[in-house]
Order: structure tokens, then C-alpha cells, then sequence
């Protein structure tokens, strides 16, 4: 497993020149035509198409390209739930390495406690999204857990202020260290940006919301936990009994995760319906999500998930029916209309 670059790593050594596309084309051909006993003209008709195909695809493939069963990517995707907040029964968040096996909870305090602290970790997330924000483990592209920070409801609220004075400011103000417009234009710009763009829409319309949906879920979650305790302490004094209760009570904790990100603001409902406009074409909601790749590191919205195919299949799905569900809640139906005249 290849890492980053350390500072104290030589990276001054020559590498040897990366081979032409027709270098490998000819050596895989020649290889083929070795193995059939074929001359290598006779081969190309022979052979099969993934190298005309696919060029270095085939050939050079990157890592993170190979398909993954549903059962893998179902797996891929409760770790990602049960590393985002406290819960799981055999997650320690605060290990290093919070995937790790970890000893089966045989005592009966062992359990009760781990069901208590967590409950009292996602209490104390709660009130950490309230104001600055809660911090979440991921895994990411170099399959290592890292620890990242959300923005709480009351960073939310700060940052609005930030970007509001900012834009009244015509860039004169820039708490966030952007460039300094140099120009009328650039100026109104700029304005337009921070105001509508940032202020309006990333603050309030969809950050509000997203922080409002995170303390949700820590409260639920909290409630989750100590419903646990009664199960821990009683079947869960028998070995088929602990599996059980973990089997249920990880698989319910995933379950609420899934449920508040697909609420509209949520994590999920935010990749289903992000867009691209550009000038060469516009890529809708949905779509956009789904041509995207496992891993995308250019926007926080993905740079935490694995965003294998299963993840963007139920996500889509649970997205969709949240904003059916906004739809009817927001608009009247005939029988209402008629009551109410």
C-alpha cells in the first residue's frame, strides 16, 4: 500500500520513462502471439479487442477500477456509516485504526459500558453541531482512516455573517483570504458570488438545513444506544445472543444514517441533486452523481465516501422519495383544498 511522499523521501531520483502506448501495445500482441504460436500480424486477428479497445485502460489499469461485488460494496458502504459516528459495536473511533478486530465484549459491564459512552459520545455530537461542529472518521484513497470535521449550526450562522459582509464589501473584506478583485467588474463579481452563491444558498438555503439534519442524527442515535442496553444485558450474555444484538443494533444505527442523509440537505440528498454547468455541456442532477467515480477528492460532498455503484443506487433512490414526500407535505391535495374553502 503506497502512501504519501514523506518530506524526508528522495524525490529527486530520475524515474525511468514511462512506456509509449505503442510500446505496451506491441508487447502485450507479442506475448499473445507467443502463447498461440502465431505470428504477431496473425495475431491481431486472433486476438481479443481490449487493447484496440481500451488502450492503457486494459493495459495499465489504475487502482480503484476493479468492479466490486454488491456484497463488498454493501460491506464498503456500513463501514463508512459506522465510522461516521459512535456506535458500532465493533468500531472503536478512537483507535487508530477503527476497523481493526477488536475483542469479543464478554462481560456484562464491558457491553453496558460501551452502549453508555456511546450514547454519551453522540449526546455530546449533538451539542458539538449546535455551535462548531462534530469530527467523523473516513477512509480515504490510500485506504488509511483519517478523521474530518463538520460544520456546525452555529459555524453555519458565523460563516453566513463572513460571506454577507464580504459581499457588501465588494471583496474589500476577505476573511477567507481570496484574491483581491482588481477591477469594477471583478468587484460586482465577486459580490455576486459571496451574497447569492455563498451567503444565500452554501450558508443558509443548504447549510442551515445540513447542520439542522446532523444534530438530528446524533439525537437519534444517542436514543439508539441506550435502547441497546436492555438487549446487552440480557440475551447478550450469550454468545449467539451478542451476535445478535450487534447484528441488529449496527445494522439499525446504518439504517438511521441512511434515512437522515437522504433527507433533503442531507450528505446523500446533496450528491444526488449537485449538477455541473460548464461551457461545454450541462450535467443534471443524478446524472452528474452517477458518471462520477468511486473516489473524488476535488469536492468535501465525496471526498469522504466510497461512492461505489450500490451507494449511488440507494442514496438515488432514498433522495427521490425524500423530495416526493417534501412534495406532498408542501403542497395541498384536493381534499384539503376543500376543506379548507
Amino acid at each position: 500500500m503506497t502512501g504519501k511522499v514523506s518530506s524526508w523521501q528522495n524525490t529527486s531520483l530520475e524515474h525511468p520513462q514511462e512506456p509509449s502506448f505503442q510500446e505496451l501495445l506491441t508487447e502485450a500482441e507479442s506475448s499473445f502471439a507467443k502463447k498461440a504460436h502465431l505470428a504477431l500480424s496473425d495475431s491481431r486477428a486472433w486476438g481479443s479487442a481490449p487493447y484496440a479497445a481500451h488502450g492503457l485502460e486494459a493495459l495499465h489499469s489504475r487502482p480503484g477500477t476493479t468492479t466490486r461485488s454488491w456484497q463488498e460494496q454493501l460491506r464498503l458502504y456500513k463501514e463508512d456509516q459506522l465510522l461516521a459516528h459512535p456506535g458500532g459495536d465493533l468500531v472503536d473511533l478512537e483507535a487508530p485504526n477503527p476497523l481493526e478486530p477488536t475483542p469479543d465484549q464478554e462481560g456484562f459491564f464491558q457491553r453496558i459500558g460501551k452502549d453508555l459512552r456511546d450514547a454519551a459520545a453522540n449526546l455530546v455530537n449533538f451539542f458539538k453541531d449546535l455551535f462548531g461542529g462534530s469530527s467523523y472518521r473516513y477512509v480515504d484513497e490510500n485506504q488509511q482512516v483519517q478523521t474530518a470535521k463538520r460544520r456546525g449550526l452555529g459555524a453555519n450562522i458565523l460563516e453566513f455573517f463572513k460571506d454577507l459582509a464580504s459581499g457588501l464589501s465588494f471583496g474589500f473584506f476577505r476573511p477567507d483570504g481570496e484574491p483581491e478583485p482588481q477591477n469594477i467588474l471583478e468587484r460586482f463579481s465577486f459580490a455576486w458570488k459571496k451574497l447569492v452563491g455563498e451567503a444565500l444558498v452554501d450558508d443558509l438555503v443548504l447549510g442551515v438545513p445540513s447542520s439542522a439534519i446532523h444534530m438530528l442524527d446524533d439525537a437519534a442515535l444517542a436514543v439508539w444506544n441506550l435502547l441497546e442496553v436492555v438487549p446487552d444485558a440480557t440475551v447478550g450474555n450469550f454468545p449467539e445472543g451478542r451476535q445478535l444484538v450487534t447484528t441488529i443494533f449496527d445494522n439499525g444505527q446504518v439504517l438511521i444514517d441512511y434515512i437522515t442523509d437522504c433527507l433533503p440537505s442531507g450528505e446523500a440528498w446533496m450528491r444526488v441533486h449537485a449538477f455541473e454547468v460548464n461551457s461545454a455541456e450541462l450535467i443534471p442532477p443524478i446524472l452528474y452523481n452517477l458518471k462520477l467515480p468511486e473516489r473524488y477528492g476535488r469536492d468535501i460532498r465525496w471526498s469522504t465516501v466510497r461512492n461505489t455503484p450500490f451507494r449511488k443506487t440507494i442514496e438515488t433512490v432514498g433522495s427521490l422519495l425524500a423530495d416526493v414526500a417534501l412534495a406532498r407535505f408542501t403542497t395541498h391535495g384536493p381534499r384539503t383544498s376543500k376543506r379548507r374553502q
